[in-house]
Parts: C-alpha cells; structure tokens; sequence
C-alpha cells in the first residue's frame, strides 16, 4: 500500500524566502529614502498596535 507523502518546509526556511524576495523587489521598486520612510512607517505601526495591544490587555485584567 502506497501512502502519500506531505512534506512540509521549515517556517524559518519560507521567512527567509519571503524576506529575500520582499529585499529582491523594493531593491528595485523603491528608492533608499523611500525604503526607509517606509521601513519607518511599519516599525511605528508596529509599536502602535503593542501599545494598544497592551492597554487592551491592561484595562480588561
């Protein structure tokens, strides 16, 4: 009896594809200023949601 086989790709191994491809195409899509105002604008967005995340956290405790 043949069964099938799944095979499955290491998470760390797709985040690294995603990166390098994310890097391949602002590389050539985006300029180094516009890059970084970009990369600027997602690190406070990020910083943004854990506070909220933590005031949520912190009122519903």
């Amino acid at each position: 009896m043949m069964y099938s086989t799944l095979s499955v790709t290491p998470t760390e191994s797709v985040w690294n594809n995603a990166l390098d491809a994310w890097q391949g195409w602002s590389n050539v899509t985006f300029d180094d200023e516009y890059r970084e105002a970009l990369l600027t604008l997602l690190e406070g967005l990020a910083t943004l949601i854990g506070y909220l995340v933590g005031v949520v956290c912190c009122c519903n405790a």
